[in-house]
């Protein structure tokens, strides 16, 4: 015991309870130098264990950050090699979407019966153009039957100028038919439109298939481009028109968004597929771009903000450099921001990992990016892991040394019931 408590023990006002004789009063004594000499022992047996866990809680830490740093690129890289894989498709299979639109033109420009058509009603009114009408009307009707049975977007119009611009046919019919439209880069070539104010009168059509400049559909606000052939006369010595179809470019993501992408329900917001034009970093085709949000932005005076940031633009702006033949050039960037996270910071905004690729020779880019938490999430999930047993472990190990070394050694109990000095 202590030896306030020896002490009191011999000064006991009852005979009967103090020491008997000295020799008693020694023993006490020396039991109280014995528990003294234990004590440090007794308490290094029970903090030591958890004194070396915290000791080696740097070195562990220290361990876990370098694993997790490696998990970490490895997730990226493992990410960014899928995404390169569905930007190459999506690429590949845009340009030959528009590849096989462009040979079916080719083959209806090369048809007599147009050339033919065209001459015979040259000079008649819209509602006279019969043989021309007639003739058109059934290819695209087959067309678009081909097309919807194939589960392929459908074209948003076709049309026909004759060699100054003149629009002589177009279906869906719209008020534009018999107007001039010689300043139209589909029509002329020269990858610009031009003022219809103020372009030449004699400029020449386009004589050679050609995929023009995107441009904003009037009726949709989003963008939509052209795909124009020449129609040759009989000696193939001059162009006497231009055959032309458009389409809307979101209509060609859609159509391979569901193989990049996944199921509906999951293309939100983990991945997203767009298209960009490397020629000015705007934002051509984008989940979010629907008319709604495209008619607001554009009433707001916002549409000019849907570009990418001006390090993205120069790094995928050298594509138009290179080789054509290139297809499978590539940027590959783990941290991008989605221009459209200006607009829905909820959906978009944050940081995304994206595969950059050209699309053959049209200037477009098409982007698959994927969100950088979504990918880490296992990541997270392991650390949260491992935190909690390794909390759980150093718990569970004082515990257990606590009670072994109270079990073991009685003269703890008997300790923890005196005072000290």
């Amino acid at each position: 015991g202590s030896l306030a408590r020896i002490l009191y023990q011999c000064l006991h006002k009852d005979p009967g309870q103090r020491y008997s004789n000295i020799q008693q009063v020694l023993d006490a004594l020396s039991l109280r130098e014995q528990q003294r000499a234990r004590r440090p022992f007794l308490v290094l047996s029970v903090l030591g264990p958890l004194i070396l866990m915290l000791a080696l809680f740097p070195v562990a830490r220290s361990g876990i950050g370098s694993i997790v740093r490696q998990t970490q690129q490895a997730l990226a890289n493992r990410a960014l090699e899928g995404d390169a894989v569905s930007a190459g498709l999506l690429a590949v299979n845009i340009s030959r979407e528009l590849e096989d639109r462009t040979a079916e033109f080719v083959r209806y420009a090369s048809d007599e019966r147009l050339r033919l058509a065209m001459l015979n009603d040259q000079e008649k009114s819209w509602d006279q153009r019969t043989e021309l009408r007639s003739l058109v009307d059934g290819w695209k009707q087959s067309v678009s039957k081909q097309r919807m049975k194939m589960e392929r977007p459908m074209d948003t119009s076709w049309f026909i100028t004759d060699r100054e611009g003149y629009q002589i046919y177009r279906d869906p019919p719209s008020s534009t038919i018999d107007e001039r439209f010689h300043w139209r880069d589909y029509f002329h070539g020269e990858g610009v439109e031009y003022d219809p104010e103020k372009v030449a009168d004699d400029i020449e059509p386009i004589v050679e298939p050609y995929l023009c400049q995107a441009f904003i559909s009037n009726a949709t606000e989003k963008y939509m481009v052209a795909i124009s052939v020449p129609i040759w006369d009989e000696a193939h010595q001059e162009v006497i028109g231009v055959l032309a179809r458009t389409t809307l470019l979101s209509e060609l993501l859609d159509e391979w968004e569901s193989n990049i992408v996944g199921p509906e329900t999951q293309r939100q917001p983990d991945r997203v597929i767009s298209l960009i034009d490397s020629r000015d970093g705007k934002l051509l085709g984008h989940p979010w771009m629907s008319t709604s949000h495209l008619q607001k932005a554009t009433k707001e005076k916002l549409i000019d903000r849907l570009v990418v940031s001006g390090e993205v633009f120069e790094q995928i702006s050298v594509f138009r450099n290179e080789d054509s033949g290139k297809t499978q050039s590539m940027l590959k960037l783990a941290d991008y921001q989605d221009p459209v996270g200006q607009f829905d910071e909820k959906t978009f905004g944050g940081k995304w990992m994206a595969v950059f690729t050209p699309v053959g020779k049209t200037g477009w880019v098409t982007a698959v990016q994927e969100r950088q938490e979504s990918v880490y999430e296992p990541l997270r999930l392991m650390q949260e892991t491992l935190l909690k047993y390794g909390l759980s472990a150093i718990v569970i190990a004082a515990a257990t040394t606590a009670i072994i070394g109270y079990l073991l050694n009685p003269t703890v109990r008997l300790w923890s019931n005196t005072n000290e000095e």
